[in-house]
């Protein structure tokens, strides 16, 4: 949703092979000095990111559409597996099988190691994130 955001951390995400479909993300179309279209939605970002078997997409939190009441998000081609914490994100008219939810499931680095129970008290942010991830298993 930021300018800087394709400049800034784009070149980080080579090695995903992140590709940017233009200026800045928005669910609604917004257009630059020259009455050029600078936005491009989560569904175009999607249908160049999205089908990378080796990167899956992952979302966690809400889609920006759904945070200004659009319908579908702007996302009507995908749909969202829950898988934990988060949700795997996948055309429309698949999902995972069984074996594929074992084997991302039962992967040994999929959660951290817990922080230290008699280091950190209930108050902490490192304690919450213990009780979450012990919870989860």
């Amino acid at each position: 949703t930021y300018r800087w955001m394709r400049d800034r951390q784009g070149p980080h995400m080579t090695p995903w092979k992140i590709q940017f479909p233009n200026q800045l993300h928005s669910p609604r179309p917004m257009v630059g000095e020259n009455q050029q279209l600078i936005s491009y939605t989560m569904e175009e970002f999607l249908a160049v990111n999205g089908n990378h078997p080796e990167h899956p997409v992952f979302k966690a939190g809400s889609w920006l559409g759904d945070v200004m009441q659009l319908p579908d998000s702007g996302v009507p081609s995908w749909h969202l597996v829950p898988v934990g914490l988060a949700a795997k994100v996948m055309r429309k008219g698949t999902d995972l099988t069984p074996a594929e939810f074992l084997e991302w499931y039962n992967k040994p680095d999929l959660f951290p190691k817990e922080p230290d129970f008699y280091e950190f008290d209930d108050r902490t942010w490192e304690w919450l994130n213990r009780r979450i991830v012990l919870e989860w298993r």
